[in-house]
């Protein structure tokens, strides 16, 4: 009997073990999976920061050529500035000139004008009124 008892103790054993072994199995089975899970969400995102970063070089050789397009724009157009600046120069000068000489020059021409046209005439003082007659009251 001590064998019969052992070896009913062995299969119940035997029979809990297999039962904890597949449990335990399921347990790292459901583990497997979540790791995978993180694992492919780690590698997406590394996929998708590479990504980034291509981005990210590419708008920054972007940002260097339109830099340097707007450095050589600048600089063509600060050598014309100069230019540009004299020619406003002299024509405000230009013009101040002329404002002036009209200023000056004008209202002396009008009124010599206005003298030429006016006729020559000469005036004699007109003669004075007689006094009115004095009228005496009876």
């Amino acid at each position: 009997m001590a064998m019969d008892a052992s070896g009913i103790r062995t299969t119940e054993y035997v029979t809990g073990r297999l039962e904890e072994l597949e449990r335990e199995n399921n347990q790292l089975k459901r583990e497997l999976q979540a790791l995978r899970a993180e694992r492919d969400v780690a590698k997406g995102a590394a996929q998708s920061a590479m990504a980034e970063r291509v981005a990210a070089q590419e708008l920054t050789g972007r940002l260097t050529a339109e830099e340097r397009a707007t450095q050589q724009a600048l600089a063509e157009t600060s050598n014309r500035f100069g230019f540009v600046n004299v020619m406003l120069l002299l024509t405000f000068l230009t013009s101040l000139l002329g404002l002036m000489a009209l200023l000056l020059w004008l209202p002396g021409r009008v009124a010599y004008e206005v003298d030429a046209r006016r006729p020559n005439v000469v005036t004699t003082p007109a003669a004075k009124a007689p006094p009115p007659p004095v009228v005496t009251v009876r």
